[in-house]
């Protein structure tokens, strides 16, 4: 698992709270635990993530969108017009699980949405899971209302000590288009670490 070191993590959570903002694109390259979270690398659908449901349905659709991005050429895009066939009623969205995590530090998640003409808001929400597989509850880091215009979001996650695995899910509502941009989960030291007075070259 990547993380930064104590002093950068320390800052990079003070700019976080207070310019409501994601990490620099170049940054979340080097530490984001989500590989392709701006979404620049695929075809019609992005490297990386998986979706729900599995297949198209109807109108519903899942795409990498290179006509619409927060920054550089591509954005994951979710079109939601149609009810969800099948017993797994669950949103539409973009997910990826199994992503490794360490247990009693914390997670900086962050990313940018934007929601179409008839879209009512957006979630997004990490799932947690122990060494057995036990699923440890699901929290939600992100909730907006309507967002025309792209819309930072930003939340630190304390982990539980026993959490091992994580699954991020972006969601989508029912009535349009949901584009996500720049999604970024880093990981911080425990907070003993974070405590500790770094070393620096050494010294």
């Amino acid at each position: 698992m990547r993380f930064l070191r104590p002093a950068i993590a320390l800052a990079s959570c003070a700019a976080l709270r207070i310019l409501a903002a994601p990490p620099a694109p170049e940054v979340a390259n080097v530490h984001s635990l989500i590989e392709n979270g701006g979404f620049e690398e695929g075809a019609a659908l992005p490297t990386f993530w998986n979706r729900h449901p599995g297949d198209p349905q109807n109108r519903n659709a899942h795409l990498r969108d290179t006509t619409v991005a927060r920054s550089g050429g591509a954005s994951g895009r979710l079109l939601w017009l149609d009810p969800i066939a099948g017993e797994n009623k669950a949103a539409l969205q973009w997910m990826k699980y199994g992503i490794p995590v360490e247990g009693g530090s914390s997670l900086l998640v962050s990313g940018c949405v934007r929601t179409g003409e008839g879209v009512l808001g957006s979630r997004v929400g990490i799932h947690l899971y122990d060494r057995t597989g036990t699923h440890l509850g699901f929290r939600t880091v992100s909730e907006l209302g309507p967002t025309p215009e792209w819309q930072s979001f930003e939340y630190e996650l304390p982990l539980p000590p026993d959490a091992v695995k994580m699954g991020l899910a972006l969601y989508s509502r029912q009535g349009g288009a949901t584009w996500y941009d720049d999604i970024a989960v880093i990981g911080t030291p425990t907070a003993t670490a974070v405590r500790a007075a770094p070393e620096v070259d050494g010294i």
